[in-house]
């Protein structure tokens, strides 16, 4: 059987949501956000993972550098100072940037690098709304962003910065009675 979201058809992982790993994984940390005493819950099993398995992570741990780490905070400092250069020599490669950047987005929104590239495409890389052109590898307020739905993690379409951002707020906040924005009402009816 497959997830109950649309568009997906991977088989069920979480029997009560009738969702797949990725989409309940989705929803999950959607729910955390939002939900202090769901938030509350994770931390206290993670809290408890540590306890519970707390001598295996330190087996792991001095496997990986010995006692020395746990003993020697000048040797801890150096680990983890290398650890910040690799992270910042990575940062400064374009491809590890540009995988990095499609794995977050299908994560997060559902927009695969093929959906994407194909929305892209079909936009001919201007927003949604505005129809302001952007630029795959934009800065912040000319660079694309992946709309999804919130409620049903249906991924949509490609938005601007400054459009994803107000139709967030549009989308999720209570709006003043008779107030709307036909851009923001047209795109919503489309998906």
């Amino acid at each position: 059987m497959d997830c109950r979201n649309e568009g997906c058809e991977r088989p069920i992982f979480h029997g009560k949501t009738g969702q797949c790993k990725t989409c309940y994984g989705r929803w999950y940390a959607n729910e955390r956000r939002k939900n202090p005493e769901i938030r509350a819950k994770a931390n206290e099993a993670a809290k408890r993972y540590y306890e519970k398995n707390a001598p295996e992570i330190i087996k792991k741990q001095r496997y990986a550098h010995g006692d020395r780490y746990l003993k020697d905070p000048e040797y801890r400092e150096l680990v983890r100072q290398r650890s910040r250069e690799r992270h910042y020599v990575r940062q400064s490669d374009p491809e590890y940037v540009r995988l990095r950047n499609e794995y977050r987005r299908s994560r997060r929104t559902g927009h695969t690098p093929e959906y994407f590239k194909a929305r892209w495409e079909e936009q001919k890389g201007a927003c949604a709304i505005c129809k302001r052109a952007m630029v795959e590898d934009g800065t912040e307020h000319n660079s694309p962003c992946a709309d999804h739905c919130h409620e049903s993690l249906r991924p949509r379409g490609i938005l601007c910065w400054i459009c994803n951002t107000v139709l967030g707020s549009y989308e999720n906040y209570q709006r003043p009675a008779g107030v709307v924005i036909q851009p923001y009402e047209d795109y919503l009816a489309r998906w």
